[in-house]
């Protein structure tokens, strides 16, 4: 499966039921053909990571929380805070356990609608993504000799 949802600047190949709490992260893109990259290296490839809801990553957290609570509670002291001039604007980075961390600064409304919160919290239901880079970087290095492979076409 393609989630659309789990990076700010760029779709995932992923692999999980839909409605599943997480789902589990290959390698990221922004084109090609992500379904034959998948098809065709399966037993290659390793899991680089997840993508899930801050709720699910860190099941202490029992609703909304502001950046000094959230990050007290996962013992976590430098994080960055992606500014308007990038893609990802709003969106938090850091590591956790060696893993890079990005949370959305959206949760779920009420509505289903996304909710842009604009405010120093991390929503309950945040996207959250959390991946191994140097697995994801070799992932994406096969990935990307399939999926722009035209000599096959």
């Amino acid at each position: 499966m393609v989630n659309l949802d789990g990076f700010p600047d760029r779709a995932a190949a992923c692999f999980g039921e839909p409605g599943a709490d997480y789902v589990h992260y290959f390698f990221g893109g922004h084109s090609g053909d992500f379904e034959k990259a998948m098809d065709e290296l399966g037993d290659q490839l390793k899991c680089a990571g997840a993508i899930t809801t801050a709720n699910i990553l860190f099941p202490d957290m029992e609703g909304d929380m502001s950046f000094a609570d959230f990050f007290s509670l996962i013992g976590v002291e430098e994080h960055e805070y992606l500014g308007a001039d990038t893609v990802a604007e709003d969106w938090i980075r850091f590591l956790y356990r060696d893993m890079e961390v990005m949370v959305s600064p959206t949760g779920d409304g009420p509505d289903g609608e996304w909710d842009v919160t604009g405010k120093e919290i991390v929503k309950y239901d945040a996207v959250v993504s959390v991946i191994d880079p140097e697995i994801e970087s070799a992932n994406s290095d096969l990935a990307d000799a399939v999926m722009f492979d035209e000599t096959a076409a």
